[in-house]
């Protein structure tokens, strides 16, 4: 009897590498080409352009599609047998209790996976030692992809398994794998776009600017490359064993004349009709709530048209047929009803989310800015955690007075087409705790608070990375115009940038709202070149305002005051033109097509002078002109260059000598 126990498995183990072992060859094949081939090809042709920091570097998108598609196709292959009566009840009746076959198959399969992995790590490193590739191939980075592939390949392989054991359609295991995989990102997603629209002031871009990524071993593909955490691999390793086990009790559970059919297990078919008439109304929200500022009933018929259509949906799966009109008594009865219990409790807002403000007393600091993205990624800018909070007594109130004052007009609705910033506040508590909340705003309605917070020194400089900086961290500071100009002035001797750092300091902390956020034309750049390891090059870059009197005075003394910044002596002549005369594509047009348009028109007029392009530069705003409201549209010609500069001035701002010219 042993001896027959071990033709058997032998038997199905030649059995199983007829049915899927093409896909481990197929897979080593497109790896070895992939891979060491590309090493190969990289080195012995000398197109090695850069130095790769590991493995995955070498043809990474197709890396991505294996490492998706291969564990998935797989089992399908793998355990097709029993989505078939006929091979269902073929491998049931050998003298193979299930638990043998189960592992025996499923182990099987996950060799087959990760084998060609193994292989091609081993090749890498005899090219590593053989090409001499040891300053670019480090052991490390090829263990490390040896690892993450193995791990992510058992993660997807083995969600796919535990799929197999519920359904009996190979096309379904596939489709419900990857919606298993994504499931958890996604209602995440779904989840935070829809509270937005239910709960005022709902940071959904925060949610969706966060740890993310970790919701799904799919999503972590995207930064495969370094994942620092540990922890979510750990958890994902821990969910593959479960999953194994869990896919076993299920295999022995299941009836080997389960075949056929979309879901095997009756209890699992009212949580697949869930699942789909609960993701369907929010991913139709999502798509109507863009409407809500016309109407809240587009918010609504989201919910209702995608509900109605995902729970058809779920019972045509079901069924295998579009006859299903007579099952829909449990929509009415029970899905429907449970989604209007959740649109009330949000609609009515009885956790009393929106008006909920933490008293001053209780605040130890507040941010504010335009959006979570800085706040959740600091070192991309330059700052660190404490520089995006403000401590100061005077701001903390201003903060609180300017959210206050948004909930007080909450109820105004924004128009259809309405421009909008984002007001983004995050509270941190004296108790350790932390408050969130985003708000869609027209800053213009809130200047009160605006204008003292960004004009007051703490807020300058934790917002201005200039402020961070020391002497001994420049090598270089450049200041160049927008382009239309060959020259730049170059700072480089440790006692200037001592005297630069300390002026434009200086004029920073003098500078006004207005002028700060000014979108005047001709605006110069200034750039640090650091010696330091700042992994975000020209994070501490900023504008040379025409404002800044005391940099601008100081360059004029060191001789460099033309080289820095665009005059009227840079400029040939202007030509001014009403806007409404002028024809422009919106959907892009260039600049060299509008000039010639300008010069051609028989309304346009050319100021030559110096004193009057000075005032035209003066007034002079950038802007994309289909969206610009201004009354005029004026064109430079610079000295020495094709191209001309577009702008927009406003006929408030007009001076004398253009009006008389357009009467």
């Amino acid at each position: 009897m042993p001896s027959r126990t071990s033709l058997l498995n032998t038997e199905i183990s030649k059995l199983i590498l007829r049915s899927s072992g093409w896909v481990s060859i197929i897979y080593f094949l497109v790896l070895l080409f992939a891979i060491p081939f590309e090493i190969l090809m990289s080195t012995t042709n000398e197109r090695l352009m850069f130095e790769p920091a590991n493995v995955f570097q070498y043809n990474l998108e197709l890396q991505y599609i294996l490492l998706i598609a291969v564990p998935v196709l797989l089992p399908l292959f793998l355990f097709h047998f029993m989505q078939s009566k006929q091979s269902s009840d073929l491998i049931h009746s050998l003298p193979v209790n299930r638990q043998k076959l189960f592992h025996q198959y499923t182990l099987s399969g996950w060799f087959m996976i990760n084998i060609p992995v193994v292989i091609i790590a081993v090749i890498v490193f005899v090219q590593r030692s053989v090409l001499d590739l040891q300053s670019i191939l480090v052991i490390d980075s090829i263990f490390y992809w040896l690892g993450m592939t193995i791990l992510f390949n058992t993660i997807i392989y083995i969600s796919t398994v535990f799929i197999g054991m519920v359904t009996g359609i190979s096309i379904v295991q596939g489709i419900l794998s990857y919606v298993f995989l994504l499931l958890p990102v996604g209602l995440f997603i779904l989840g935070a776009f829809n509270l937005k629209f239910f709960m005022f002031g709902f940071p959904d871009s925060y949610h969706l600017n966060g740890k993310i990524l970790y919701l799904s071993p799919l999503t972590m593909l995207e930064g495969i490359q370094k994942i620092s955490n540990e922890l979510p691999l750990w958890i994902y390793a821990g969910i593959s064993v479960l999953l194994y086990f869990l896919s076993l009790v299920l295999y022995k559970k299941r009836k080997p004349e389960s075949v056929s059919q979309a879901v095997i297990f009756p209890i699992l078919k009212p949580i697949l009709k869930l699942g789909m008439t609960v993701c369907c109304a929010l991913l139709a929200a999502a798509y109507f709530g863009d409407y809500r500022v016309v109407s809240e009933g587009w918010l609504f018929f989201g919910y209702l048209f995608g509900s109605f259509f995902g729970y058809v949906l779920a019972e045509i799966l079901l069924h295998k047929t579009w006859r299903v009109f007579g099952h829909l008594k449990g929509y009415y009865l029970y899905y429907g009803g449970i989604l209007i219990v959740i649109i009330a409790i949000f609609q009515f807002d009885l956790t009393n989310y929106e008006n909920r403000i933490p008293e001053i007393e209780d605040i130890q600091r507040v941010h504010l800015s335009d959006g979570p993205y800085l706040y959740l990624n600091p070192e991309q800018s330059g700052y660190s955690k404490d520089t995006f909070y403000l401590n100061e007594n005077t701001n903390i109130q201003l903060v609180h007075d300017l959210h206050k004052q948004i909930l007080f007009n909450k109820e105004s609705k924004r128009a259809l087409g309405e421009p909008y910033e984002t007001a983004f506040f995050v509270y941190e508590l004296k108790n350790g705790k932390k408050l969130v909340r985003e708000y869609e705003i027209n800053k213009e309605d809130y200047l009160a608070y605006y204008k003292p917070i960004h004009e007051s020194k703490e807020y300058k400089e934790v917002t201005y990375p200039v402020f961070n900086l020391t002497m001994d961290e420049i090598n270089m500071i450049t200041i160049e115009s927008m382009g239309y100009k060959n020259d730049r002035a170059v700072i480089s001797e440790k006692a200037d940038i001592k005297e630069f750092l300390s002026i434009i300091k200086e004029d920073i902390l003098a500078s006004t709202y207005e002028e700060m956020y000014s979108s005047k034309s001709f605006q110069s750049h200034i750039s640090f070149s650091l010696n330091n390891s700042k992994e975000y090059y020209g994070y501490a870059d900023l504008p040379a305002l025409d404002t800044y009197q005391r940099l601008e005075n100081w360059l004029g003394e060191k001789e460099l005051l033309d080289n820095a910044f665009i005059s009227e002596e840079d400029i040939d002549y202007a030509v001014v033109l009403e806007k409404e005369d002028l024809e422009i594509n919106p959907d892009g047009y260039s600049n060299h097509e509008v000039f010639t348009n300008m010069n051609n028109h028989p309304n346009a007029k050319t100021f030559k002078t110096k004193g009057q392009i000075k005032e035209l530069m003066d007034i002079t705003e950038d802007a994309y002109l289909p969206d610009s409201k201004k009354t005029y549209v004026v064109a430079y010609k610079f000295k020495n260059q094709q191209d001309p500069y577009l702008g927009t001035f406003d006929k408030s701002n007009t001076p004398a000598f253009v009006t008389e010219q357009f009467k």
